[in-house]
This record gives C-alpha cells, structure tokens and sequence, in this order.
C-alpha cells in the first residue's frame, strides 16, 4: 500500500518525529497530521482482513515519537513547539498532545495498550476513561492556555 509506505517513511529514524513532506524538517504538529493517520490505516487493513498487524503498536516508532516530543517540542515554561529553538504555540501545542496521545495509546475498547516513555508523569489520560470532557475541565485548561 503507497499510503502506508509513504506515510511511515516521513518519521525520521534520528529525531523520531514526523516531517509533513520529503526534504523537510521534523516538525512537531506532524506527530498528529501523520501518526495520527497509521491508526486509521491500521483499523482499515484490520478490517479487511490483514492478519499480520500488530495488536499491541501502530505501525510507527510509538517510542521515538514520544521522546521527540517530550525531549524537543516542549518549552520550559509551558506549551509545545515545532521544533527546538522555535516559539512555543497553540497550533503546535494542540498538534503535540494529539500526536502523544496516538503514540502512547494503542486500540481502543476491549483492547487497550499503553506504552508510556519515561517516568508515569509522562501520561496523557485516555479520554476513554472518563467519557465526556466535563466544563470544569475545559475552563481550567483555557485559564492554563490563557497564561501562556
């Protein structure tokens, strides 16, 4: 499958990000645009039957995007970045979490497999587990984003 050949190819084996296109930097916001579609694919090819899929990773380095993450896209004062040495942003730091949550999380349901890199603070909580985002939690998370 090209898609699939393609999209795995744009996480680079020395970062472990995601770069968007050939001949470009990793780029933070790509931990969700590409990582973000493997699950996609991977729901698609298991439902048509491709029995040599994982059922415990997607078809990425869940491990080296992570670190790329947590090493390089965060600012010491809060929020998420493209890359080192860039200012941090709302896209970039929404984009960021995103691509952490596919990458530590694998399936869904019955089937859930996380893979945390580094200490437990590390862990994004699986929406999953609580259902519906209550409106306490997202007045407290525009007041965080508000003193960024």
């Amino acid at each position: 499958m090209s898609l699939q050949r393609w999209v795995t190819n744009r996480q680079m084996r020395f970062e472990g990000g995601f770069q968007g296109r050939c001949n470009k930097l990793v780029d933070g916001c790509y931990s969700f645009w590409q990582a973000g579609l493997l699950p996609l694919l991977h729901r698609a090819l298991h439902a048509v039957g491709k029995d040599t899929l994982s059922m415990t990773h997607w078809m990425f380095d869940q491990e080296a995007l992570q670190e790329y993450i947590l090493l390089c896209c965060q600012n010491s004062t809060g929020g998420l970045l493209d890359k080192p040495g860039k200012p941090r942003d709302f896209y970039h730091t929404c984009y960021c979490l995103s691509g952490l949550s596919v990458a530590q999380h694998f399936g869904g349901g019955e089937l859930l497999h996380e893979i945390i890199v580094g200490d437990e603070s590390n862990r994004l909580v699986s929406k999953r587990k609580y259902g519906r985002t209550k409106q306490p939690s997202v007045r407290g998370f525009c007041e965080i984003c508000h003193n960024l």
